[in-house]
């Protein structure tokens, strides 16, 4: 995972504005960059490919992609350590993955 803060809580999403800061602040263009490559989940073997990159989750992300079994261990590795940083970040412990949600 890389070293990206968190938004501020309250952030509303944006994909179009999401994608064009990413795009500026890595400077990718054609093909896209490692940097951008590093705002995403994507597929490897199509990584020259823009429409390869799915779930931005560097400034957010919303559904909108299958993810095959396989690859969904990994895909819920980096986001539960997103929800780590974000629960240190907001002074939260309750925000965790819905998956590995605190019954009650």
């Amino acid at each position: 995972m890389k070293n990206f803060p968190p938004a501020p809580r309250g952030t509303r999403w944006d994909c179009e504005a999401a994608e064009a800061a990413i795009r500026g602040a890595t400077g990718a263009e054609d093909p896209p960059n490692a940097a951008y490559a590093d705002c995403f989940f994507h597929d490897p073997a199509a990584s020259d490919r823009y429409g390869s990159y799915k779930l931005l989750y560097c400034d957010g992300a919303r559904g909108g992609t299958t993810i095959p079994p396989a690859d969904q261990a990994e895909i819920k590795t980096v986001v539960a350590g997103w929800y780590a940083k974000m629960a240190a970040a907001f002074d939260n412990s309750s925000i965790v993955p819905s998956w590995s949600a605190r019954r009650s």
